[in-house]
């Protein structure tokens, strides 16, 4: 087998995330796995909570970099302490890790800081999310690794363990001690100690002293009967702390950290996906979350020429440990396989388009899904059914909410849902949102909080693009003789224009759609989106096309401007499924058909079966989806069928559109 390196030009692997790459130096060994946290230079991933202040904000200059180490200290202080404690955070939360700093103590206690404080910080484990922090609160809930210094001659040991809002078992019993001390010899002076701590999640936790074991406990977990904890705590719940931030404790005597250095226990592990995206002739993109952040070493093979490039991506603060990869540069109609150096080996395996695309797509459309059995037995009966691409029209997964970390879990969930976790290992997966996923029923671009919607979609969904300037998530692709516009009738929508002619597309949106129409030259094109295209649907119902009168005569105006024919609309959001013949041949010189597909899941509105003047064919069906066949000859010729199948693998209703030959 050749071997070959690849710079990131070539074959790019990017990530969402919040900043840069969490730093490196060359003082870590990373052969071992252990990646540094601190740069040497600057701050970078890490924020400071400084009591009375709100997160990042450090007024006093209290944490610095200074001749290549982390200093905390107090020269800026004016008058006494006062209880101005600082923790410094690193951006990422981890889970099973070994942590390993160097630390020493030097010059005066500033005035006013407690006797305790004296020689005294600390490693603060599985800290609560700084942003939860209040104001005003001293410590961060959390499991501390305590550093102290002797006096020159007296015992003190370091390493201890301090329980700020939270409790753990030691010798097998809970103990609700605030302040443990280790077995460790005492460290007088101003010399350089190493503490490392081995924290395997919310099990076995240990403490080391310059490479010798000074403590041992197991199961931290939250104290309820402490305020700051219980302001973060589930009600009526035990929670057992397995995951948090890393903090360095500044209590009011100057100390120095000169090596900040992290290690993933047993390897890094495929937690989420992986689930394929914008499939292409020459690339492809994938979404996988991990346990831990990176470094994330891989090797992407050529299966068909026996080729393989060893990259690495590195170490970084990713959004919920998603990692979406970004391959180019790749042959057409190739086998690929993707193999990862985590601990269990992970590989799965694509193959590229044909060049041009090919000239055959089998694209299953399907809206309204839940992570239930129904659910589970359309995503299957679709991969029964060999489709090569999935489009989601949206309420894929349900959510409503724009809490952020709400958003997180539950598109987490779904991708790990039976049927649709296998299908997506091999099926490229396009997406749009509805009104549930983007936050709440039957919304516009009003809703309050949308940004984090669309950071969560983007984080979790590999599509070709989303949106554009930061706004919308509309994309498209082409397949075979198909090219798929995905709209987004909710982002814009009610943002822009009067009373009497609100957008639903917005500007940005209609001025890429335009583009997009004038250039492609696929033999059939499909505009798709959550909402229907017409306004027969439930009595009370706003968020469909037909609320907007003004922008649908702009699509129409805008197929017309653009030559673009042989056009197909789908939609789904309406818990019914409808075919309906839209009446534009006066203008365009064919009449429009729309597939509307809902629901995958078990929940039908008999309301939303409408009447409509052009209704073709309707029918309420559970687990339901719609199936796009579309192929071409070389003299030009090609058909394309839709047909409207049941989990059961019943087709309920088909029609075809065809293209004369070539002259």
């Amino acid at each position: 087998m050749k071997h070959h390196i690849l710079t990131l030009a070539t074959v790019l692997a990017m990530a969402s995330i919040t900043s840069g790459d969490t730093p490196t130096d060359d003082t870590s060994d990373n052969a071992s796995g252990w990646s540094s946290l601190f740069n040497g230079q600057d701050l970078s991933g890490w924020k400071v909570k400084a009591m009375g202040h709100e997160l990042g904000e450090d007024p006093w200059n209290t944490v610095r970099v200074e001749d290549g180490m982390i200093r905390m200290n107090y020269d800026n202080y004016e008058g006494t302490f006062d209880d101005r404690f600082v923790h410094l955070f690193h951006e990422v939360p981890w889970s099973r890790y070994r942590l390993r700093v160097e630390y020493r103590f030097h010059g005066e206690q500033v005035p006013g800081g407690p006797g305790w404080a004296w020689r005294n910080s600390g490693a603060m484990l599985h800290c609560q999310d700084p942003a939860t922090m209040g104001t005003d609160q001293a410590f961060p809930v959390s499991i501390e690794g305590q550093f102290l210094g002797g006096d020159g001659t007296n015992e003190r040991s370091t390493g201890n363990l301090c329980t700020p809002g939270t409790h753990v078992r030691l010798d097998g019993k809970l103990d609700r001690r605030h302040c443990i001390n280790s077995n460790s010899q005492t460290m007088h002076g101003d010399q350089w100690v190493t503490a490392e701590f081995e924290v395997d999640g919310g099990g076995t936790v240990r403490h080391f002293i310059n490479g010798e074991l000074v403590m041992e406990y197991e199961k931290p977990i939250l104290d309820t009967n402490d305020p700051d904890a219980a302001a973060i705590a589930p009600a009526d719940r035990v929670t057992i702390l397995d995951r948090g931030w890393i903090a360095l404790q500044g209590e009011s005597h100057p100390v120095d950290f000169r090596r900040v250095e992290i290690k993933p226990l047993d390897g890094l592990r495929v937690i989420g996906g992986p689930i394929l995206g914008n499939l292409r002739e020459d690339g492809a993109s994938v979404w996988l979350r991990f346990n831990e952040p990176g470094p994330i070493p891989y090797e992407l093979t050529n299966l068909d020429k026996d080729i393989s490039w060893n990259l690495e991506i590195p170490a970084k603060g990713v959004h919920d440990g998603s990692v979406t990869f970004h391959f180019g540069d790749l042959e057409p109609a190739t086998r690929y396989r993707l193999r990862l150096d985590d601990a269990t080996g992970t590989d799965f395996h694509f193959t590229t388009l044909p060049r041009g695309g090919g000239n055959h797509a089998r694209i299953a459309f399907g809206s309204c899904a839940k992570e239930q059995p129904g659910s589970a037995s359309v995503w299957k009966r679709m991969a029964a059914d060999d489709i090569t691409a999935l489009v989601l029209l949206g309420d894929t997964p349900y959510i409503d909410t724009t809490d952020l970390e709400i958003q997180r879990r539950r598109y987490r969930e779904f991708a790990a849902a039976d049927g649709f976790r296998q299908l997506a290992t091999h099926v490229p997966v396009y997406s749009t949102w509805d009104d549930h996923d983007i936050g709440r029923n039957d919304t516009d671009g009003n809703l309050e909080g949308k940004d984090n919607s669309r950071k969560a979609f983007i984080e979790h969904r590999p599509n070709p693009g989303s949106g554009k300037d930061g706004q919308g998530i509309f994309t498209s692709f082409r397949q075979g003789p198909v090219e798929v516009f995905i709209l987004d009738t909710r982002w814009f929508a009610r943002t822009e224009g009067g009373e009497d002619d609100p957008t639903l597309l917005g500007a940005a949106q209609w001025a890429w759609l335009e583009r997009g129409l004038e250039a492609s030259d696929a033999p059939f094109t499909i505009l798709c989106n959550g909402m229907v295209f017409n306004g027969s649907v439930r009595p009370g119902k706003t968020d469909c096309w037909g609320r907007y009168p003004k922008e649908y005569d702009r699509l129409i105006t805008l197929l017309e401007r653009t030559g673009t024919r042989d056009v197909v609309l789908v939609s789904g959001d309406v818990h019914w499924s409808r075919s309906i013949r839209h009446e534009a041949s006066d203008r365009l010189g064919f009449d429009l058909v729309e597939y509307t597909t809902s629901p995958i899941h078990e929940h039908l509105i008999k309301a939303a079966d409408a009447p409509h003047p052009g209704l073709r064919w309707s029918r309420g069906e559970v687990n339901s989806f719609l199936l796009v066949d579309a192929s071409t000859n070389q003299d030009g010729s090609g058909t394309l069928t839709a047909s409207f199948r049941n989990a059961a693998g019943e087709v309920m209703h088909s029609e075809t559109m065809t293209i004369a030959a070539e002259d």
